[in-house]
C-alpha cells in the first residue's frame, strides 16, 4: 500500500498544544506566513470544528488540535517538512494600552497590577481586555506612562 501526494498541493499545518489555543480561528480567515524572511498570505481551510470525521483515533487527536492553511502559490524551494512562522489575527483593537502578561496579577478573582508610586509599590485594580500568550490589553485602571512592576 502506498500513499501518493502532489507536492504542488501542500498545505501548512499548525498543531497547537491545546485546542483552546485555536479558539477564534475560523475557516476563511487570512493568515500571514513567513518563510525564509519573506511573508506570504494564505487562508485557513480547516479547523478542529470543520475536520472531516475519522474512525482513526490518532487522526482524530491530531485534527482536534490542528489547523490547515492553503497558500495560493507555494514559495520556491518549499518542500515537505519546511517550517514557517504563522500569524492569524483573531481579535484586534487599535489605540489600546498593552502590558506584558507577566505584569498582570490575579488573586481571588481580582485582576491588578503593581505600579511604581514614588519609591513604593501600589496595587491598582484593572479591567483586562484581549489576553494573548505574551500581552494583555488593559481597558481601565492604568494610564499611559505609569510604570508597572513585572517581578517581585
Amino acid at each position: 500500500m502506498i500513499t501518493l501526494s502532489d507536492p504542488n498541493q501542500m498545505k501548512l499545518v499548525y498543531t497547537a498544544s491545546s485546542q483552546n489555543d485555536l479558539a477564534g480561528v475560523e475557516v476563511g480567515m487570512e493568515a500571514a506566513i513567513k518563510v525564509k524572511d519573506k511573508t506570504y498570505t494564505g487562508k485557513v481551510v480547516q479547523t478542529p470544528l470543520t475536520a472531516p470525521p475519522n474512525s482513526n483515533k490518532a487522526i482524530q487527536d491530531k485534527n482536534a488540535k490542528a489547523i490547515y492553511i492553503q497558500m495560493p502559490e507555494l514559495p520556491e524551494g518549499v518542500s515537505i517538512g519546511t517550517q514557517a512562522d504563522l500569524t492569524i489575527v483573531t481579535q484586534k483593537r487599535d489605540q489600546v494600552l498593552i502590558i506584558p502578561r507577566a505584569g498582570l496579577r490575579n488573586y481571588m478573582g481580582r485582576d491588578f497590577v503593581q505600579v511604581l508610586d514614588g519609591e513604593s509599590r501600589k496595587e491598582v485594580d484593572v479591567e483586562k481586555g484581549i489576553v494573548s500568550a505574551t500581552e494583555v490589553e488593559i481597558r481601565k485602571g492604568l494610564s499611559e506612562g505609569q510604570q508597572i512592576i513585572l517581578n517581585n
